[in-house]
């Protein structure tokens, strides 16, 4: 069930709905953002953005 201020919430955006260059705004911040994930997922991340990166000069075990 839906609280009671979701419903009021979408009561004011009934009545008051977004101005254009706000819509705008949030679709530029989504594309942007779907673009960005888009390059992590295609390139990879860098080592150091990496949550465990590898030790330098350590040989790795296969």
């Amino acid at each position: 069930m839906l609280p009671m201020q979701w419903f009021l919430r979408m009561y004011r955006w009934a009545r008051h709905p977004p101005s254009k260059a706000f819509r705008w705004t949030v679709g530029v911040v989504l594309v942007l953002a779907a673009i960005i994930v888009g390059l992590e997922a295609w390139l990879g991340t860098p080592e150091w953005m990496e949550v465990n990166p590898r030790p330098r000069g350590v040989p790795m075990m296969p």
